[in-house]
């Protein structure tokens, strides 16, 4: 996908929308605002989106970037898959993609972030590829 076409980009915010409108604090955002948001971000410019469709009609998406390359550590920012989608393997083909990218630029690491109480099967997805638990983070409210 190009980072830089607000068409694709549409693409992109409509499987976030459909891959995340279940889990736990999710915000949906008008397409303008996530728009603005992903024009400010600065990691847009060091990243990469891979972008995977069923009989042409987008069905999930890897977001990855360079935000830790000077580790030679890859990071996957966001990985969605539309609900529609969901349980085709889909998720696993573009993690591992995302893995065989930054296998070939010679990165030891790749690195990601998850919501364990999310209950789409990120965990068991991302164990089931060869990722393991380093950091736990708690999140309290009052």
């Amino acid at each position: 996908m190009d980072l830089n076409s607000d068409s694709e980009l549409k693409i992109m915010h409509t499987l976030l929308r459909d891959a995340f409108s279940k889990h736990f604090g999710f915000v949906p955002r008008p397409f303008e605002e996530y728009l603005e948001i992903a024009r400010r971000d600065n990691l847009m410019k060091i990243s990469q989106v891979y972008l995977i469709s069923e009989n042409d009609v987008p069905a999930g998406y890897i977001l990855i970037n360079d935000e830790v390359a000077h580790e030679l550590t890859g990071y996957v920012q966001n990985l969605g898959v539309s609900y529609a989608f969901q349980g085709k393997g889909y998720g696993e083909y573009l993690l591992r993609k995302a893995l065989a990218v930054y296998a070939a630029r010679g990165f030891k690491l790749v690195d990601l972030g998850v919501d364990t109480g999310n209950e789409s099967g990120a965990l068991r997805l991302y164990e089931k590829v060869g990722f393991r638990t380093v950091t736990t983070w708690v999140q309290y409210e009052d």
